[in-house]
């Protein structure tokens, strides 16, 4: 992609196959990345499983199992899971500014619809590695 090709501010279309893909007034890198961290193939589907609630706010034992919950909805944990980092899509990590805590999400094996569950943990946690935490500090990512 020849980024000179076009003035910022306008609309740039992106041909892929037979399919055209319209990007609007993307005028930063930022902007361009979060886009192409959103629209990424396969896409990144987050779903609530029942063990983790959602928008639930305390731990939780489970036949003796310590289960850390969700604390944010649905569709926030969505737009988390699109910037989320990791070193393989098993398993991808993000932060959680509005409830202060990291978020970690389980990829659900090899499925159509590329299917994550996810659920906070503490800053404090040992689940997720320092030097992805180092790069979780920093902000977005793409």
């Amino acid at each position: 992609m020849n980024h000179h090709a076009h003035k910022l501010g306008q609309e740039v279309t992106i041909s892929v196959g037979n399919q055209n893909v319209v990007i609007s007034s993307l005028s930063t890198n930022k902007e361009i990345g979060m886009w192409f961290a959103k629209e990424r193939i396969p896409s990144r589907n987050f779903h609530v499983i029942e063990k983790h609630g959602e928008n639930r706010s305390e731990e939780r034992r489970v036949k003796g199992e310590l289960i850390s919950p969700l604390k944010c909805s649905r569709n926030e944990a969505q737009k988390l899971l699109h910037l989320a980092i990791g070193e393989s899509i098993k398993e991808l990590y993000n932060f959680d500014q509005k409830h202060n805590n990291y978020i970690v999400f389980k990829h659900e094996g090899e499925n159509p619809q590329n299917m994550y569950h996810g659920y906070h943990l503490p800053l404090e946690t040992k689940e997720i590695p320092d030097n992805l935490k180092e790069e979780l500090k920093k902000g977005v990512h793409y």
